[in-house]
């Protein structure tokens, strides 16, 4: 007895005499995945590209960690969180479980010294030094749990980590104000903790004063914008100057990161939002 293959056709021939009609006629179709948005199927699995993820790449990735699941490498990809309808591009390091981009710093170029509408909004480039916005951090991190990751390179290239645990801010009514859990080394070259002081500050920058210091404007003061509670122990968003001694200039608006790097002055920083 033969037995029909996937795409073969049953073939009936018509006899007058027999009570068999064309309606016996069958197709055996195997059925196949439809693949959305670029994607392309493989051994009966979608691919996805440019982002999207989910079994027919329905959707965008809601952050990196999500790229990192599904296979995606290194890159600037689309992504839209849980709370809202559009997407945004993001700045994806897929090693370590996909980790999203909030702060990139490496050339003295780019101006930090902004106002309330660009550090909402973000500013720079994700392919060079940037902020990725307030307000899609915040939508980012909204209702699930994230770490804030620092890293801190010295100019010899020594580099310093440090976790801030259960990572959040609020929103732009209330200021961005700042939260997390607690602050936790890393077991090699701890960069230290330069942000417990500021827990709950709001967000200042040099329009919008929201500091705590009756003297005057933190964000002034060390020219950048920043949870500032009546100034602080660090300016991550301040000039980076790169002094040729590696060491610290004395002015109140360079990058600095007093605990524990000191008198040293970062060369290069950047900002994770790493998924839990």
């Amino acid at each position: 007895m033969h037995i029909l293959g996937p795409c073969e056709v049953s073939y009936i021939r018509f006899d007058s005499k027999s009570s068999r009609s064309f309606d016996s006629i069958r197709f055996d179709v195997k059925d196949s995945i439809v693949c959305l948005n670029g994607g392309y199927e493989v051994n009966g699995t979608c691919t996805c590209v440019d982002g999207f993820v989910g079994s027919t790449c329905e959707r965008l990735m809601t952050d990196c960690s999500e790229g990192f699941t599904y296979g995606y490498v290194d890159g600037i990809y689309n992504i839209q969180p849980p709370y809202i309808t559009t997407s945004f591009p993001a700045l994806c390091a897929m090693k370590y479980g996909g980790r999203t981009l909030m702060q990139y710093r490496h050339l003295p170029s780019e101006d930090f010294y902004r106002n309330w509408t660009d550090y909402r909004d973000g500013f720079g480039s994700l392919d060079s030094d940037f902020w990725l916005g307030l307000e899609k951090v915040y939508q980012i991190v909204r209702d699930r749990t994230f770490d804030l990751r620092l890293y801190m390179r010295l100019k010899n290239g020594t580099y310093y980590q440090h976790r801030f645990l259960n990572f959040t801010i609020s929103d732009e009514a209330s200021g961005y104000t700042l939260y997390f859990d607690s602050a936790a080394p890393y077991s090699v070259d701890p960069l230290g903790d330069s942000l417990t002081t500021l827990k709950g500050s709001k967000f200042s920058t040099k329009d919008v004063d929201n500091d705590n210091w009756s003297n005057g404007s933190c964000a002034d003061l060390f020219e950048s914008g920043f949870w500032f509670n009546s100034c602080a122990d660090c300016n991550p968003n301040g000039r980076l100057l790169k002094p040729s001694d590696g060491k610290r200039t004395g002015a109140k608006s360079e990058v600095f990161w007093t605990n524990d790097l000191g008198n040293d002055v970062p060369y290069r920083t950047r900002m994770w939002l790493v998924r839990q």
